[in-house]
């Protein structure tokens, strides 16, 4: 499969699972300011060669975004701000609620759908 056979997909991204990362709201080494009371949770690095677009998505209740693989490489990085939504590469989809992080190879198909009204999030998409 793949080039060729019309999809446009690779043997390995039909039967390979995705990568998932999910980062709950608390988790991960949360480092303080000494100055003010701030505090920062890094939650990915950006690798060396790829770029990065970042989006705020606002989702309704009983709507489902359906999306195309992206290029080869591709990663989406959600941080749910508001709400609760299903999301990731269709077949190993998560449910986050708000503060909750993830990211995931977005270069097979994959969904959001929000499960509260006006749900609201940062998608980062990372690309080479």
């Amino acid at each position: 499969m793949g080039a060729g056979d019309g999809t446009g997909l690779q043997v390995t991204q039909l039967i390979a699972a995705p990568q998932v990362q999910v980062i709950r709201a608390h988790e991960g080494e949360i480092v303080a300011a000494e100055q003010a009371h701030y505090f920062v949770t890094l939650l990915a690095v950006c690798p060396r060669g790829m770029q990065r677009d970042i989006y705020r998505v606002t989702a309704q209740l009983g709507s489902v975004r359906r999306s195309v693989p992206h290029q080869p490489g591709t990663l989406e990085h959600v941080m749910l701000s508001r709400g609760r939504a299903v999301l990731g590469p269709e077949g190993h989809e998560i449910t986050l609620n708000a503060g909750d992080y993830v990211s995931y190879a977005a270069d097979r198909p994959h969904t959001f759908e929000a499960l509260e009204e006006d749900t609201c999030a940062v998608m980062i998409i990372e690309h080479p």
